[in-house]
């Protein structure tokens, strides 16, 4: 896997890749998002495990899951899903969140997000990603 995190007229972009050994049909995730606002008070807005090959399908409710999945696959080489393929290049290309789709209930804050990949309870992948958000 490898990462380049560059930013371009005040925004960041990443682009990225990832290339697996095996196939992979079953995988976890384990994925939380947490808050820090203005008044530096944390709070987590979810912190959640599921089914890593049901997500890729659109398989769960809620507008931050489908916002962050929604983009992966809009800015993936092509469209990730179940079973994950051997020696694929998966690819990500200027990925970053528009700003007219987070969702406006969420405060001016700063952003900590977690993701772990995980197979048969084995951690294989942590991404951590820091945001800051402001409506201005």
């Amino acid at each position: 896997m490898a990462v380049h995190i560059y930013e371009h007229n005040n925004r960041s972009y990443l682009d990225s890749f990832l290339k697996l050994k095996r196939i992979v049909n079953k995988f976890e995730l384990k994925a939380s998002v947490n808050l820090k606002g203005i008044n530096n008070q944390t709070t987590t807005l979810f912190s959640i495990q599921l089914d890593g090959c049901k997500y890729l399908r659109g398989g769960y409710k809620g507008k931050i899951l489908n916002l962050f999945l929604s983009t992966i696959q809009k800015y993936s080489s092509s469209k990730v899903l179940c079973p994950l393929k051997a020696d694929w290049n998966y690819t990500l290309s200027n990925w970053n969140f528009d700003e007219n789709e987070i969702p406006a209930f969420l405060p001016d804050s700063d952003i900590t997000g977690l993701l772990e990949f995980l197979i048969r309870q084995r951690k294989i992948i942590s991404l951590i990603l820091y945001a800051r958000m402001s409506h201005n």
